[in-house]
């Protein structure tokens, strides 16, 4: 799919996993002729499987591994029940009294979870190969160390499956404003038909590629995470000295390290230590503020400079908070869907993983009250035409302050002062009433239809909670900002006929020339959205742009808390100093 990016697929953990299936003779693992999968190979040790059965199931009604949350323990559980629900544990790691090869291969996807966007230390990585090498002994105490090593690859297996299906940290406990619902509920079944899978033969690599977010940019970004790495291990990139601003022509000795700076990014092939700033430089330059959302004029001004020197560390940090915000997202978002990502200022349409429709937006400001919610809906209905129903804290605040100094604002500028809530409210004559009459809730303001009012031609509904939705503007100069944080809460669309036409494409009715002749009439006028559209406005500072990691700034002070949850690591708190490399 080529959602929100560039649709790469990571090859570096399929090598991993194929180098380490060539290794298992030196660390006590058998590779058995047969297919691992083959459940009617009769044991060649029946005494020994069944002594292992019985440590296995001692086990699990013992005390859950440090590292599993309560529910992926009753997940383990369940994973070692027969279809009758008895107690029957078939091992998953184990056969003949020795692991199988997918145990190794388990170890090294598990020692490369940062392949995976994940942190190997949450998964008990030490733990698993102590337990490994007490299981390769052959002692007395063999099918206790054999059971001990499979419960622990079973427990580390079912974390990492569970943190790329819903991720590291609950949403809620570091992002109060996330409203979108993870796979939490299906995660479980996820997780045994994958597991189930497993035992059928299936590849471990493979399972994890159809478990791990698939959007078209998280195995990209995982990559780009990769290759910032590289760049902080060699020392990241220098700081760009205050200066004035430098365009084309200019020389100084800030230029010289400006290029060593554009060069560790790979913006420069070299830095060549000329300290002319030239057309070479200027256009790294564009490309650099393209890349970062600022305005694009190919010179080193203020802001520029600013983002020039965020550190390479604060770079990893942000690109892994917004990995960890892609594993909060639905597994499945639609064939046809709309997607605003907020600090980014812009809005996509897709359709079957292909991005056809790219177009700026305005948001929310940054004050807490007029933040653009992050979430999920369904868009029913596009209104042309449309009413501009004020809500109560804009009127209070912003236009009846001006009615009480004068009673014609509202005439001149298309509003209507009602009596009630209804959709029949008479209109009331604002002359008629006193300075605290005004303010009374008995009343409400409404703006017609017409070339002045602030939905602009036609608003985009979903129905939600949060009384947010998707319209025009007359305000179309605030499209050409690279800072468009600057509405009440909804999302004011640069280009309301291609989205008109994106939404209603399914209907036959409604072909396009209608669509635009309903924009000019100015007539109120409903359309139903058939089928629904699913909407969702994310929040993510870093995502992949034409190919590259693109990067935005954390307008509502988002990322810090994740990334402080993150760096903790969220099993940090339950499995303290229980990991290793």
């Amino acid at each position: 799919m080529k959602q929100f990016g560039v649709p790469d697929r990571t090859r570096l953990l399929m090598a991993l996993v194929a180098v380490a299936v060539t290794a298992f003779a030196t660390v006590g693992f058998v590779h058995h002729q047969h297919s691992s999968a083959d459940s009617s190979v009769v044991p060649k040790k029946p005494q020994a499987q069944d002594s292992l059965a019985s440590a296995i199931s001692s086990l699990l009604r013992g005390s859950k591994p440090a590292e599993l949350r309560a529910d992926e323990w009753k997940l383990v559980a369940r994973l070692y029940q027969s279809e009758g629900g008895a107690s029957a544990p078939a091992p998953l790691w184990v056969r003949d009294s020795e692991l199988l090869p997918r145990a190794q291969e388990l170890v090294t996807v598990l020692s490369a979870a940062d392949s995976l966007g994940l942190a190997p230390n949450d998964y008990a990585i030490g733990d698993v190969r102590r337990k490994i090498e007490a299981a390769s002994k052959g002692t007395s105490t063999r099918a206790a160390a054999l059971a001990a090593a499979e419960l622990q690859l079973t427990a580390s297996l079912v974390a990492l499956l569970d943190d790329l299906l819903t991720g590291r940290v609950d949403p809620r406990s570091v992002e109060r404003g996330w409203h979108i619902a993870t796979n939490r509920s299906v995660a479980a079944e996820r997780i045994l038909s994958a597991v189930a899978a497993l035992r059928g033969g299936k590849a471990l690599d493979a399972v994890l590629n159809e478990l791990r977010p698939d959007y078209g940019v998280y195995s990209p970004l995982v990559q780009g995470l990769a290759r910032y790495r590289t760049i902080a291990g060699k020392g990241g990139w220098p700081r760009v000295p205050e200066t004035q601003v430098l365009r084309v022509g200019d020389s100084a000795a800030a230029i010289g390290a400006l290029r060593t700076r554009l060069a560790s990014e790979g913006y420069l092939p070299s830095a060549n230590g000329s300290n002319l700033f030239d057309i070479e430089v200027a256009e790294s330059i564009a490309a650099f503020q393209r890349r970062h959302g600022l305005t694009l004029d190919s010179v080193l001004g203020p802001q520029t400079r600013k983002a020039l020197n965020v550190p390479v560390e604060s770079r990893i940090d942000q690109i892994d908070a917004n990995l960890e915000r892609l594993r909060w997202l639905p597994a499945s978002l639609g064939s046809r869907f709309v997607v605003v990502n907020i600090p980014a200022f812009s809005l996509y349409g897709y359709v079957d993983g292909d991005r056809v429709l790219t177009m700026r937006v305005v948001v929310g400001d940054e004050l807490v009250s007029r933040r653009t919610p992050i979430f999920a809906d369904t868009m029913e209905y596009v209104e042309f035409g449309p009413y501009w129903n004020v809500p109560r804290s804009i009127a209070v605040n912003e236009i009846l302050p001006k009615v009480r100094r004068d009673r014609g604002y509202l005439a001149r500028n298309g509003f209507q002062m009602l009596r009630g809530w209804g959709d029949n409210a008479p209109a009331v004559d604002p002359s008629t009433l006193s300075d605290a009459a005004l303010f009374s809730t008995r009343y409400r303001l409404r703006q017609l239809p017409g070339p002045n009012n602030a939905l602009g031609r036609v608003k985009f509904m979903f129905p939600n909670d949060y009384n947010i939705y998707l319209h025009d503007t007359p305000s179309k100069l605030l499209f050409d900002e690279a800072d468009r944080a600057h509405s009440h809460g909804c999302v004011r669309v640069a280009d309301p006929p291609a989205l008109a036409e994106f939404v209603l494409h399914d209907r036959a009715d409604w072909p396009a020339d209608r669509t635009r002749t309903a924009l000019a009439a100015g007539r109120r006028v409903q359309v139903k959205v058939r089928p629904a559209i699913p909407v969702y406005l994310v929040y993510l500072t870093a995502f992949m742009r034409d190919g590259e990691v693109a990067f935005r700034d954390d307008i509502y002070n988002r990322d810090d808390s994740l990334i402080r949850a993150l760096r903790r690591g969220a099993r940090a708190s339950t499995m303290a100093n229980r990991g290793g490399n």
